[in-house]
């Protein structure tokens, strides 16, 4: 029955503006006075928009518009009322002036009125408005297959991605978004957008008057400013990309308690501990985070040097998008999630641990439905018998490196989890590109981190400089024989500048780094770089001699490569700074 009188207010709803129009038509000058509505109400709707968007603070109704604002609402009446008195002198219609004001202020009122119906009809509907932050990922497609299989639950107002602009095109012909961002120029998508689209800023799509819950799955840092501008227009929040959280945690759980924004984690993990959660905090004893081990759970650790970003991505559960399935097998994605946890629930360090599940069957994903739950047909049930027994153990720190930094780095605070979150998402890269070995992954993250001056109560703008800092950082990693070892897995113990009595050192990881007095060339020890180095058996896989000779002479020739261009660049500055001598007048 309900069906029915939705149609049927559908029919009424729409058939009757329209046949309001057809009569006006063929009055005299009818067209024009048709015009004089929509032109009027467009103008109002524009002015609205753009009153809001720089002046606007004060809600105008909360509860049916959240983006819709007192001073919008006053610039949108203005902006009609003037639209509509320029129109009717223009289009020379039998009106004064006092009666094309009270024309324009008729329909300036009615346009936003409507509006709001509009918007009421659509929340008595339970119609979810979103806007989709990264919807050419993974998680942004698994989101409008959510929309495709609910159409009559969800709408979509925005669309934000970075550079694949095919896809995203794409979807905006499919689902008519009010609006799209994205990370190359306006022009270069505008031509391949639905008429009605605009191009515009990723926090415009976040904070799109029309959207009442936004989608974060922007990868990395791109989500920060989107969701905290989300955040700052009473958006709700559906939490998929956790590096926001990691960064700045303090910053975005804080944001969203001053304006009262609900933050819905929707991977997986912390899912099932919000809906765990909820109320129930005050006895808590501990929360427990599942991992599934990774793409290399079964391999042997002295295999791990020698793996590919190919072997790499092939997660033994799920498919993801390459950055979180390399983080996965390097389990720098638990540790997110732990300072994640963090943050989202408020919860101390010793309350949170994680063990290695690899049936990956404890934990949920339902925030975008909430607070519904909604029956999945294409989600096979729970069954004990079919599914066995359901293994938990510890988690070796030692075999998972970067785990352990994240906790490190969460624990410290300050700037370090933006500085973790930057290099981590530069060394994937690197990786992904082939030019650092897998087990380089936590030693350039344990190496940058170890450089880094941290800022105490960081604010954005610090952690946003951190962010690039640790970014350079990254990029700049350690040259020559040790970046070469490294990257094909060989075991560097010591890495030295200069030659003579150590001035300074310190050690991070396996490595000791240090200067010596006389500052001529360096050197790095490799082992067994000596043929008769006595090297456990277990380690004889990570030696220069056990190399092949291609990979040696890199390592060698890197050396000589890296110095050569030190002293390029220390002549090249010395000549800059004191300049080379001029010859003298020749002699009589």
């Amino acid at each position: 029955m309900r069906d029915y009188g939705y149609t049927t207010a559908g029919a009424i709803y729409l058939g009757w503006p329209l046949s309001l129009a057809l009569v006006l038509r063929a009055e005299v000058q009818g067209l024009e006075w048709i015009l004089i509505a929509l032109l009027g109400t467009f103008a109002t709707d524009t002015g609205a928009f753009f009153t809001g968007r720089a002046i606007g603070r004060r809600p105008l109704a909360p509860s049916i518009s959240p983006g819709k604002t007192q001073e919008g609402a006053v610039g949108g009446f203005l902006a009609g009322v003037a639209a509509v008195m320029a129109l009717a002198f223009w289009l020379d219609l039998p009106v004064s002036v006092p009666e094309s004001a009270v024309l324009g202020a008729l329909v300036a009122v009615a346009g936003q009125v409507g509006d709001l119906v509009e918007s009421k009809i659509k929340r008595t509907g339970n119609v979810k408005r979103l806007a989709i932050l990264g919807s050419t990922g993974s998680i942004g497609r698994q989101t409008l297959d959510i929309v495709r299989a609910f159409p009559e639950e969800f709408s979509v107002v925005g669309l934000s991605a970075g550079h694949n602009l095919d896809l995203l095109a794409e979807q905006a012909r499919e689902f008519q978004p009010e609006a799209v961002s994205c990370e190359e120029p306006p022009e270069s998508l505008a031509s391949s957008l639905p008429p009605a689209c605009q191009v515009v800023s990723h926090e415009d799509v976040a904070s799109h008057p029309d959207a009442d819950t936004v989608m974060a799955a922007s990868v990395g840092k791109a989500g920060l400013a989107p969701i905290l501008a989300a955040i700052r227009a009473q958006k709700t929040v559906a939490l998929a990309n956790k590096e926001p959280v990691v960064m700045a945690g303090h910053i975005v759980m804080g944001e969203a308690r001053r304006h009262g924004v609900d933050i819905l984690p929707v991977d997986s993990e912390p899912s099932a501990i919000w809906q765990c959660l909820r109320g129930e905090q005050k006895d808590l004893s501990r929360v427990v985070i599942t991992a599934s081990g990774g793409a290399f759970r079964n391999r042997r650790r002295d295999e791990l040097a020698t793996v590919t970003p190919e072997e790499a991505l092939q997660h033994p559960t799920w498919s993801m998008g390459r950055k979180i399935t390399i983080d996965s097998a390097t389990l720098m994605n638990k540790g997110f999630e732990v300072i994640e946890a963090r943050w989202l629930f408020d919860l101390p360090w010793e309350k949170i641990d994680v063990v290695v599940h690899h049936q990956s069957i404890i934990h949920a994903m339902c925030a975008l439905f909430y607070p519904q739950r909604v029956e999945n047909g294409a989600l096979p049930r729970f069954n004990p018998v079919e599914t066995g027994s359901l293994t938990f153990e510890a988690l070796d720190t030692d075999r998972y490196p970067c785990f352990r930094l994240a906790l490190e780095a969460g624990k410290k605070g300050a700037t370090y989890p933006a500085v973790i979150s930057a290099a981590d998402e530069v060394a994937v890269a690197l990786f992904l590109e082939r030019r650092i070995a897998f087990t380089s992954i936590p030693d350039l993250v344990e190496d940058v981190l170890s450089k880094h001056t941290p800022v105490s109560n960081p604010g954005l703008e610090d952690i946003l400089d951190a962010d690039g800092w640790a970014r350079e950082a990254a990029r700049a990693w350690t040259g020559g024989h040790l970046v070469a070892a490294k990257a094909f897995g060989m075991k560097a113990t010591k890495y030295f500048l200069g030659f003579g009595p150590t001035l300074w050192s310190f050690k991070r990881g396996e490595t000791e780094y240090g200067v010596k007095a006389i500052p001529a060339g360096g050197f790095v020890s490799i082992v067994g770089m000596n043929p008769l180095e006595y090297v456990p058996p277990e380690e004889e896989h990570r030696t220069y001699r056990g190399r092949p000779f291609y990979q040696k002479s890199v390592v060698v020739m890197a050396g000589v490569g890296t110095h050569f261009i030190i002293a390029f660049i220390l002549i090249w500055t010395a000549n800059v700074l004191i300049g080379r001598p001029r010859p003298g007048p020749a002699s009589a």
